[in-house]
């Protein structure tokens, strides 16, 4: 479990790779920088934010053979949508994300497509970079508290940062 101010730390420091990230000069690297820099703004603002980012890794022992198996998944709604972006779905719905065996894929690299834009709207998952080893095919990362902070559009090398995102939370800070 990590404190938002621990948090704000590690993002910051020179080790975790993103002074060297953004070497392109493009227009949607800028606006790359330009989440991080946001995040920044508002976390060292007189009001900061404040609240738990916790990092739980799980595994399971041996894979489950799905094809033999007969269970139901009757009280978990699944769906999709054709209208709403997974991040600007209802805070409550659980977002999945199984791109890269890292956490944030290239988002240290430049890459700019689903899991990366995760990682720069919601920049606190950058940090476990830090202390999450590359998970195996038996294994899931779970990301509590990470909050959004910005809005974007467009995705690879048409992605902009268009504003800020004031996320509404619930008072124990979980997602």
């Amino acid at each position: 479990m990590e404190t938002r101010s621990r948090v704000r730390r590690r993002l910051s420091s020179q080790t975790n790779g993103i002074p060297s990230t953004y070497r392109n000069r493009t227009k949607s690297t800028s606006h790359k920088v330009l989440c991080i820099l946001h995040y920044f703004s508002r976390v060292l603002s007189d009001d900061p934010p404040c609240g738990t980012v916790t990092f739980s890794r799980r595994c399971l022992d041996e894979p489950p053979d799905f094809a033999a198996s007969t269970a139901t998944f009757n009280s978990i709604a699944f769906g999709t949508s054709t209208t709403c972006l997974i991040e600007d779905a209802h805070p409550d719905t659980i977002q999945v994300n199984f791109a890269d065996r890292f956490l944030g894929g290239r988002v240290l690299e430049g890459g700019c497509v689903q899991e990366e834009i995760l990682c720069r709207i919601r920049p606190e998952i950058i940090v476990g970079r830090l202390f999450v080893e590359a998970l195996e095919p038996h294994e899931a990362l779970i990301i509590e508290g990470a909050e959004r902070f910005s809005r974007h559009t467009g995705y690879g090398s048409s992605f902009q940062w268009i504003g800020d995102f004031d996320e509404v939370r619930d008072a124990g800070n979980i997602r």
